[in-house]
């Protein structure tokens, strides 16, 4: 059994967040690898691709879900890096998704489908919980 834990959109502060995360080590020109936890992401993938990117992003603007599966998460999500709108599709977004599950198994970016950064970031425990100030 698995919790899903909502969607978060935001604009521009993730990129700079995961730059910290990825490895510079590239398996192919348009992905990257991150160092860290393993965990089987794979199945999350679909749910998140099937959602995510059936609306118009602005630039900057991100998608990112977190599932939490036993004692590991799997934080899924796309970002816009056009400097224009853009619609991501399904099949761009299961192929980014199958090439990080395939390659990276802890975690990356694929950029190879679009202008359109696709990640996942495995970590231990539960999704973080998300704390709002006014």
């Amino acid at each position: 059994m698995y919790t899903e834990q909502g969607v978060i959109f935001a604009s521009g502060l993730l990129a700079v967040a995961l730059s910290g995360i990825l490895s510079t080590s590239a398996q192919s020109q348009f992905l990257s690898c991150g160092t860290g936890v393993t965990a089987n992401c794979s199945a999350f993938a679909s749910t998140f691709c099937n959602v995510s990117p059936s609306f118009i992003l602005q630039p900057g603007d991100n998608v990112a879900w977190c599932f939490t599966l036993g004692s590991q998460h799997c934080n899924l999500g796309l970002l816009n890096t056009d400097i224009f709108p853009d619609v991501g599709t399904k099949a761009d977004c299961q192929a980014a998704m199958n090439n990080i599950v395939t390659n990276c198994p802890m975690g990356g970016s694929d950029l190879s489908q679009t202008d359109i950064f696709y990640f996942i970031k495995p970590g231990t425990g539960e999704c973080p919980t998300l704390a709002l100030s006014s």
